[in-house]
């Protein structure tokens, strides 16, 4: 996805440019809760775990064992039903590993019926007329959670257990086609409203937290849940604590950036745009960030990340 930097270009010739980014060693969550003494952290994905590296970007973060698709085959004895395997089929055994890992543990699960392509899951539970393939397949996702969740309730993991559910980004701009959603057609992004909710027993905390936030802040609110202190090099902040503060969010990636910020009479300004289409010659806007300013730290960032200077 990158061009190399002349400055890291002859480390990348020899290594090969995914070489670079299969390890970075930052200051995660998995490796943070087991310094605090977790006994076990693991993470299951529900295609093969090599797939983007994830396999060596999990390890470098802490998380002690990688479930792809051939060790579950080797657990499930059956084959996958969907690009890999189906929220149907992962849910059971996500509850299943979580009652046998000693605790306090870390289990994360990345499912895959939500992506696209949408007609793959041979499980399909289908909506209503089911004529609709996007909503067919996230009426599917909320069926194997729903099946999940009623176990977990009538568990001892309900009494000690925090259980999270998100969404890891909005869904893909594409598959929102005039045919299906003609209201939403070439009028989303990358970035939206994404789906948070957290369990947390004994809950004494609100029932909807109004505040606006990102995934970077996701592992501050987990250690800030749990007690612990926040790392400096963190970019986040708790949703329940300092966030509040910090209205205005930034996003970056390859297929875009992303800007929203809270404007001085008291409105939201959002701004997107790829990497390649931001032209750095904008005047400088002395009241709020520009694309182009965010340009800048992007490539900055990028370019720490790949000579290993951001820890």
């Amino acid at each position: 996805f990158f061009q190399a930097e002349d400055g890291i270009r002859d480390a990348q010739e020899s290594r090969g440019l995914g070489d670079v980014y299969k390890r970075q060693y930052l200051t995660c969550l998995p490796q943070i809760l087991k310094n605090d003494g977790y006994k076990e952290t693991s993470f299951v994905t529900a295609v093969a775990k090599e797939f983007a590296n994830k396999n060596t970007i999990l390890e470098s973060m802490g998380v002690d064992r990688v479930f792809g698709v051939n060790e579950l085959r080797k657990t499930l004895k059956e084959e996958p039903k969907s690009w890999g395997y189906s929220d149907h089929q992962l849910f059971p055994f996500i509850f299943e590993t979580a009652q046998k890992m000693e605790q306090p543990f870390f289990l994360g699960y990345a499912t895959v019926d939500t992506h696209p392509p949408f007609d793959l899951p041979q499980d399909l539970v289908v909506f209503e007329k089911g004529d609709n393939p996007v909503l067919n397949t996230f009426h599917t996702t909320d069926n194997a959670f729903g099946l999940f969740w009623q176990k977990f309730q009538n568990s001892p993991l309900a009494k000690n257990t925090i259980l999270i559910v998100m969404a890891d980004h909005a869904i893909f701009p594409a598959a929102l086609e005039k045919k299906y959603f003609p209201d939403l057609n070439s009028k989303t992004t990358f970035y939206d409203e994404l789906f948070f909710a957290i369990y947390i027993p004994e809950n004494q905390l609100p029932k909807k937290v109004e505040v606006y936030g990102s995934s970077m802040d996701l592992a501050p609110t987990v250690l800030h849940l749990l007690g612990l202190p926040v790392p400096s090099s963190f970019e986040g902040y708790s949703l329940f604590g300092s966030r509040q503060n910090y209205p205005n969010l930034i996003g970056m990636h390859e297929f875009g950036l992303y800007l929203n910020q809270k404007t001085f009479d008291g409105g939201r300004k959002e701004e997107f745009a790829m990497p390649t289409d931001v032209k750095c010659e904008e005047e400088k806007n002395s009241d709020l960030l520009t694309l182009c300013e965010l340009k800048q730290y992007y490539d900055w960032k990028r370019q720490m990340l790949l000579t290993g200077r951001l820890w």
